[in-house]
């Protein structure tokens, strides 16, 4: 993109022409500090852009800041993404969202976040038992998207309450 003409007067620090590399897409991106920790430079991602909603392009991690930047007074982490994908719809400016499976698992028992009660040290659901709601001690395990595993002390079809009436 060239910003000035021939014979046009410009200042010192104003830039004059932009270039993009064809070397491929990189995506900058803020991670906070509770996922960090699920983060290695060589893993594999996925991006989506707004621009093309269900499709996705690869990607992997290529760097993580070691410092935190402050945003809205919560931790991140300054994290840089290849995009692998050569597809002629990638352009400058398109609004990425990066996904990274950090961990997985399938056939598991899940509830929401909400149905989890903790108290005194310990992590409850409140279950239907003879018509009462009875505290069940869990064990917990993955969240992700407002669900959390359920690794013991609950069997599928028992009835949850997730959130009481006020």
């Amino acid at each position: 993109k060239q910003e000035a003409k021939l014979g046009e007067i410009v200042g010192m620090d104003q830039p004059l022409i932009f270039m993009i590399s064809d070397a491929g897409y990189q995506v900058e991106a803020n991670v906070p500090e509770v996922d960090i920790a699920n983060l290695q430079v060589g893993q594999e991602t996925e991006v989506t852009l707004d621009a093309y909603p269900g499709v996705l392009f690869e990607a992997k991690v290529t760097s993580v800041d070691p410092a935190a930047t402050m945003v809205e007074g919560v931790a991140t982490y300054r994290t840089n993404f290849a995009v692998i994908s050569k597809d002629p719809r990638l352009k400058s400016g398109l609004t990425p969202d990066v996904d990274v499976v950090t961990r997985e698992k399938t056939g598991v028992l899940v509830v929401p976040q909400r149905a989890i009660v903790t108290k005194d040290g310990k992590t409850t659901v409140r279950i239907e038992q003879d018509g009462t709601l009875v505290a069940q001690e869990v064990v917990t395990g993955i969240r992700a998207e407002g669900m959390i595993e359920i690794v013991s002390g609950l069997k599928e079809g028992e009835r949850v309450l997730v959130q009481e009436k006020k």
